[in-house]
C-alpha cells in the first residue's frame, strides 16, 4: 500500500491530474463568487478612483477631504493602474485569478529545487484543493490575490541561485512593495536578515543584506514622507489602526453575530465554538460601548470645525471608514 501512494505522489500522470483539478476548481469557483462583494470593496475602489486625482483617501470627492489615515496605498495603485485598462469589476478579479495561478506556478518551481521529482509537488497540490478560500479571494475586491503573489514572488526570488547584486536588490524593492500592500511585512525583512546572518553565517553576504535593508526602507520612505506632509507625523505606518484593531481583536469573540458601529463598521462573526456565553454577552456588548462613550467624549476636545462639517457628509455615505483629523486620530489610537 506504501509503495502504491509512494509511486502516485511521485507520478507525472498524477501532477497533471492534479493540476487540471485544481484549474478547473478555480474556474468553477470564479464563475460562483463573481458577483461577490467584500466588506471593503467600496473603500478600496474609492481609493483607486481618488489617486486618478491625486488623492489617497476614500473620502476624495469631498470639497475638503482629509487625507487616508488607516491604509497604506499599495493595493489601491495596483487596483489605480488595472482601472487605466479597465474598471470592469469582472476584469479586476480575472487580473487577480491570474495572479493567483501564478503563485500556484511560482511555489510549483520552488518545489522543484527541492525536489526533482512530482511528490513535494504533488502534495502541495493535494493540499491545495480543499483550501478553497485562497482561489475564493480572487474573487474579492481585497489586497490577498496580490500580497499571495508578491510573497511567493519574494520566496522564489530568495530561493534562486541568482547574481548575489541582482538578488538582494530584488529582495529590498520587492519587500517595500509587500509593505506597501499590507503593513504587517515591516518587520520580516529585519527578522530574515538576521536569520540569514545566524543560520548561514559564512555564505551570507551581509553588506548586500544591509543594502537589501537600506533598499526596502528607501522605497517605503515616500509613504513616510507623505505622512509627515499630510498629518504633520513623522511615520512609515498608518497613523490609525493598531490600538482600534488590538480592541477589535479584544472584543470581538465577546460580542458574537454584533455589529459594531462605533470604529470601522464590523461584524462580529459566530464562533463555530463559542468562547462567550450567550447570557455574557449583552453585557459585554454593553461594556463594550461603555469603554467607546468613554473614548468618544475624551477625544471629543480635538475634533476640528472641519471634522464636524465632514461627519455632516460623510453620513450619507453607507461602507465607508470616517475619517478624522490626524490629532483626533491619534489621539483615540492612545486609547
Amino acid at each position: 500500500m506504501k509503495n502504491i501512494i509512494s509511486y502516485l505522489l511521485n507520478s507525472k500522470k498524477t501532477y497533471k491530474y492534479l493540476l487540471i483539478s485544481n484549474g478547473i476548481l478555480a474556474c468553477i469557483l470564479f464563475y460562483l463568487f463573481r458577483d461577490f462583494v467584500s466588506g471593503d470593496e467600496k473603500n478600496y475602489l474609492s481609493y483607486a478612483q481618488g489617486l486618478d486625482y491625486g488623492r489617497f483617501s476614500q473620502w476624495w470627492f469631498l470639497p475638503n477631504y482629509v487625507p487616508d489615515t488607516i491604509s497604506t496605498p499599495g493595493y489601491p495603485f495596483f487596483l489605480f493602474l488595472i482601472e487605466k485598462i479597465s474598471s470592469g469589476l469582472y476584469f479586476i478579479k480575472a487580473i487577480q485569478l491570474l495572479l493567483y495561478s501564478g503563485s500556484v506556478f511560482l511555489i510549483l518551481k520552488i518545489a522543484s529545487q527541492y525536489d526533482s521529482g512530482y511528490r513535494l509537488k504533488n502534495i502541495f497540490l493535494i493540499l491545495l484543493l480543499p483550501y478553497v478560500q485562497v482561489s475564493v479571494f480572487a474573487m474579492s475586491i481585497q489586497p490577498e490575490s496580490l500580497l499571495t503573489f508578491l510573497i511567493t514572488l519574494f520566496l522564489y526570488i530568495d530561493s534562486r541561485n541568482l547574481k548575489p547584486e541582482w538578488k538582494y536588490s530584488a529582495l529590498g524593492l520587492l519587500s517595500g512593495c509587500i509593505y506597501l500592500v499590507r503593513p504587517s511585512f515591516l518587520f520580516f525583512p529585519i527578522l530574515l536578515f538576521a536569520f540569514k546572518l545566524i543560520t548561514q553565517r559564512e555564505k551570507f553576504p551581509v553588506g548586500l543584506g544591509i543594502s537589501m535593508l537600506v533598499i526596502y526602507f528607501l522605497s517605503i520612505m515616500p509613504y513616510g514622507i507623505w505622512n509627515l506632509k499630510n498629518h504633520h507625523v513623522i511615520s512609515i505606518t498608518p497613523i490609525e489602526g493598531a490600538g482600534g484593531k488590538l480592541s477589535l481583536g479584544y472584543w470581538s469573540f465577546k460580542m458574537p453575530g454584533y455589529y459594531e458601529k462605533r470604529y470601522l463598521g464590523n461584524s462580529m462573526s459566530n464562533e463555530i465554538f463559542s468562547f462567550t456565553p450567550k447570557s455574557e454577552t449583552k453585557n459585554n456588548i454593553h461594556a463594550y460601548n461603555k469603554e467607546w462613550d468613554y473614548i468618544d467624549s475624551a477625544c471629543a476636545q480635538y475634533l476640528s470645525p472641519q471634522d464636524y462639517f465632514n461627519l455632516a457628509e460623510m453620513n450619507n455615505y453607507n461602507g465607508y471608514y470616517k475619517t478624522y483629523n490626524a490629532k483626533y486620530t491619534i489621539e483615540r489610537e492612545n486609547y
